[in-house]
């Protein structure tokens, strides 16, 4: 078991700006949702104030993290492999020994356009979804993400939300960018496991 002592150690660093990284960041340090974010050479860059508390039960820190680095490995090797169709933003997954609860690990990139990897603890991130969900997109971008998962096209929204073409391309690229999603079915996933779509 890790003393309060080791709370402070390099393996479990804090990042002071981690929630300026991305809108997936802000929103988790926002509600206090334990996770872990690691970069493309798989070093740990930032843990939670959360995730360090369930690490701590570990007799051995180490091998969790280690396991969250060869989720971190799949992932950044899943995003880089060429898609004929759209994968799910959660990549993999990582079992806690301790209660078998799981992580999950997707990739996301920086306002630097630095790829990292996220490593959440699920069961919190879903109880929290439909307000995160709230909190990441406005309103009008919530109209026109559930209109291009139904299928709509831009002049269809435009016209149906009284904007024009510019402006509903420039929100679908929003909604797009906030969920970090790469196409309409991407999209439609993401609402659906978000309680929007259905």
């Amino acid at each position: 078991m890790l003393d309060a002592n080791h709370y402070s150690s390099p393996l479990l660093k804090t990042a002071h700006d981690v929630e300026t990284w991305h809108p997936d960041l802000e929103i988790l340090v926002r509600y206090d949702i334990p996770f872990v974010c690691l970069d493309r050479a798989e070093s740990t860059l930032h843990v939670s104030p959360g995730a360090t508390a369930l690490l701590a039960q570990h007799e051995d820190t180490h091998l969790m993290l280690e396991r969250f680095r060869e989720a971190a490995r799949a992932a950044f090797a899943a995003d880089e492999a060429p898609r004929t169709l759209a994968t799910p933003r959660v990549i993999t997954r990582v079992t806690d020994p301790i209660d078998g609860s799981h992580w999950a690990v997707h990739t996301v990139r920086t306002r630097h356009e630095w790829p990292i990897a996220i490593v959440v603890r699920e069961g919190i991130q879903m109880a929290n979804r439909e307000t995160i969900l709230r909190e990441r997109l406005s309103e009008r971008e919530r109209q026109v993400a559930t209109m291009v998962a139904a299928g709509a096209p831009g002049k269809k929204i435009a016209e149906a939300l009284s904007i024009t073409y510019h402006t509903a391309r420039r929100h679908t690229e929003h909604v797009y960018r906030k969920l970090g999603v790469r196409s309409r079915v991407e999209l439609t996933r993401a609402l659906m496991q978000q309680g929007v779509a259905h």
